[in-house]
């Protein structure tokens, strides 16, 4: 789906300024759900089987409002079916859930996406690092 995923973000004017497949590090996904990490509860527990040693495609979006953008187009909420018709998290997400203790639920949403320009900045930073790490 990579070829059509990229095709959704670049019809809202960005492009993506760099991108590679690398396995996911631990560190990694610290980085960007310090929350999770903290909690160390099952939601950590998923997402870290999830993610840890995957070989994802990570990468930078520019262009015009690209937090914004990136938003609409690939969908605001974790749950992909409740997510816009047509965005990467509906298209490709799965829209059913893994259910945990305590009624929680753990969405595949198919991307992460940065929810404001202050985690944008933390995102680059972490790819950055990634990608300096040569993880590859």
């Amino acid at each position: 789906h990579r070829d059509t995923i990229r095709q959704v973000i670049e019809t809202t004017g960005l492009y993506i300024a760099e991108s590679y497949l690398a396995p996911i590090p631990k560190w990694v996904i610290v980085s960007l759900y310090p929350d999770l990490a903290q909690a160390k509860d099952e939601v950590w527990n998923v997402t870290r089987r999830h993610l840890f040693g995957k070989r994802c495609e990570v990468g930078i979006a520019q262009g015009n409002r690209a937090v914004e953008k990136l938003l609409l187009v690939c969908g605001a909420d974790k749950n992909p079916s409740l997510c816009a018709t047509g965005t990467i998290r509906q298209c490709f997400g799965i829209t059913v859930a893994v259910q945990l203790a305590g009624g929680k639920q753990y969405w595949f949403n198919a991307i992460h996406r940065s929810k404001d320009e202050e985690e944008a900045v933390r995102d680059i930073k972490i790819f950055n690092a990634l990608h300096s790490s040569g993880s590859r």
